[in-house]
Order: structure tokens, then sequence, then C-alpha cells
């Protein structure tokens, strides 16, 4: 009899047990949930990247017109600067001529007025000569 019920279970194929989960399956709502966290994470993750971007692009162009001013400002400042030298040069030059010419004048004003006194003096010893000798 159990070698009969044996070969009666060995013929008849075994059942299928269909496993009971214990694990919790997701409903509509927390699949759609997540869907649209994923979504929003996406949104944000672009809008991010996007705005980055864009932050970096008028820094970039902030830079750029800051930088061109400095280049600007520096080169006028190289051009005055440049002006100012060529301008105290020319003023030295012309300092200095008139520093000379002044003294020439002096120079020439003196010798005429030493000559005129010597001329001066000579005919003022002539006459007290003269009023001696008469």
């Amino acid at each position: 009899s159990s070698s009969s019920s044996l070969a009666a279970s060995a013929q008849q194929p075994p059942k299928r047990r269909k496993l009971l989960s214990l694990d919790p399956c997701p409903s509509f709502r927390d699949q759609d949930l997540r869907r649209t966290r994923l979504v929003h994470a996406d949104l944000l993750a672009h809008h991010v990247a996007e705005h980055a971007r864009r932050r970096v692009a008028d820094a970039t162009s902030e830079y750029n017109r800051s930088f061109r001013s400095s280049t600007e400002l520096h080169d006028r400042k190289a051009r005055l600067q440049n002006d100012l030298n060529k301008m105290l040069y020319h003023h030295r030059i012309e300092s200095g001529k008139r520093k000379n010419d002044w003294a020439l004048e002096v120079a020439i004003a003196r010798a005429r007025w030493q000559k005129r006194k010597e001329i001066w003096e000579a005919r003022r010893a002539q006459r007290d000569a003269a009023m001696r000798a008469s």
C-alpha cells in the first residue's frame, strides 16, 4: 500500500504552490508619486544646470566688459602719462632756453652798463684832470 501510494504520487505531477509574498506591492499612487518625483528631479536638475550655465555666461560677459573697460582705462592712463612726459620734457627745454636767454640778456646788459660806466668814469677823470689843470 505504501508502495502503491508512492507509485501513484510518482505518476502525478507535483502540485504547483503559489508563494505568498509578504512584501508590500506598490499601489498606483506610489508608482505615480515615484514617477512624479523622478520627473521633478529631472526638471530640477536641468533647470539647475541651465541656471548655472546662464550664471556662468553672465559672469563671463561681465568679466569681459570689466576687462575691456580696465584695458581701455589702462591704455588711456598710459597715453596721458606719455603726453604728460612730453609736456614736461618740452617745458624743461623751454625753461632752460628762457633761463639761458635771460642770462645772456643780463650779461649783455651788464657788459653795456660796464662799458658806459667805464666811459663815464674816463670822462669824469678827464674833467677832473682838466679842472685841476686849470
